[in-house]
């Protein structure tokens, strides 16, 4: 089979981490990489990569405008190629693309919903709200990283009940995975009950990550008696956050390390907690259990209802530094998570997700 993946976000190497676990299960294929002109590549080396500068900067506030020539760019790339799947990255800014070949050569596509087009375009961009129903309604399937998002989607968007029922016949839930690095060299370790708590937050340091939050929950169980320190590890994007977290004495922030660096940080750690206001997925959540460290993770969003509550970490509500306080207790009180932990990190190693694709992909073309 030979896939088309339509990723205007291939500049995040997961999408590069994906397409390569693809090929070591004979999935041949092209990526369609799209962008604004003026724009350094990104990620954009590898033989499998199609790179088209096809759309002015200014036009990607104007959906259809940026759009219209995206798809006339598209056409003549499909022309001289061919294809049995399409494979959109995202419903609107990919599945467009997606949805109006299919229109024109009759070629399945999958489409992956992420974030933005929950977070963004179904709750501020109205008028698009149409143009996303009837993407999902033609897609063959749709892909969500999590229960949670696939449950928001359809209470809050899909309001007839029949399309709601066709929708969720045809879509299907299948994680983004981790660097093979986080399956090996790790030992066994022994936590017990103490008033010292080491807590871990990785990720970029901004509003959308709700550092500040954290912060709090923290300044909540200090003031309980409990010895509670917080590492920050990321770039920040946001200089007024980044200084409220310097100021502070109990916060210590990193900016960069390479991922076999970052290992220590979890391993030496007693809880992850990134209480981001949304969140497509959240790599960093599988990282951390991958080494036996249990996580905190916001209600809702894309880590939310990958496993049963309680069995690698709480889900809380990001607002509440309450909630995040009183679950960071509830997991120190916890001392036997490093297992059921390591065991679950491993629904999200890149091999068992590419086979996942690969039956996705034949049952999809075998329907035609």
């Amino acid at each position: 089979m030979k896939i088309c993946h339509i990723c205007s976000y291939f500049d995040n190497i997961l999408f590069s981490d994906l397409f390569e676990a693809l090929q070591k299960q004979e999935i041949d294929g092209r990526v369609y990489y799209f962008k604004a002109n003026g724009y350094p590549p990104t990620n954009a080396d590898h033989p499998y990569v199609d790179l088209r500068y096809c759309f002015e900067d200014h036009q990607k506030y104007l959906f259809h405008w940026k759009h219209s020539k995206v798809w006339n760019d598209f056409k003549q790339y499909g022309s001289t190629q061919t294809f049995d799947l399409l494979f959109a990255h995202s419903l609107f800014s990919n599945g467009y693309i997606a949805y109006k070949w299919k229109k024109e050569k009759n070629i399945p596509y999958i489409v992956y919903v992420q974030n933005t087009d929950i977070n963004v375009f179904f709750k501020y961009r109205l008028f698009l709200r149409k143009l996303g129903l009837t993407i999902l309604e033609h897609a063959d399937r749709v892909v969500f990283a999590s229960e949670s998002y696939r449950t928001t989607l359809f209470q809050q968007y899909v309001k007839r009940k029949r399309q709601r029922e066709q929708l969720m016949k045809k879509s299907v839930i299948i994680p983004y995975g981790i660097n093979d690095l986080f399956f090996h060299k790790f030992s066994k370790k022994t936590k017990e009950k103490r008033s010292e708590i080491k807590i871990l937050c990785v990720g970029l340091i901004c509003k959308n990550k709700n550092q500040i939050t954290l912060q709090k929950a923290i300044e909540i169980l200090r003031k309980k008696g409990f010895d509670a320190s917080l590492t920050l590890i990321g770039k920040h994007q946001n200089d007024h956050i980044y200084q409220s977290l310097c100021n502070c004495e109990f916060v210590r922030i990193v900016e960069y390390m390479s991922k076999e660096e970052l290992l220590k940080y979890y391993r030496e750690s007693d809880v992850f907690c990134l209480p981001s206001l949304t969140e497509t997925f959240g790599l960093v959540y599988a990282e951390a259990i991958s080494q036996g460290l249990p996580i905190l993770y916001t209600k809702g969003q894309g880590f939310d209802c990958q496993f049963p509550e309680g069995t690698v970490g709480y889900h809380v509500n990001a607002t509440d530094p309450f909630d995040i306080a009183n679950k960071i207790m509830l997991i120190c009180n916890e001392p036997n998570k490093y297992d059921a932990c390591i065991n679950n990190a491993k629904k999200f190693s890149w091999e068992r997700i590419a086979y996942d694709y690969k039956v996705l992909f034949n049952s999809v073309i075998q329907n035609q």
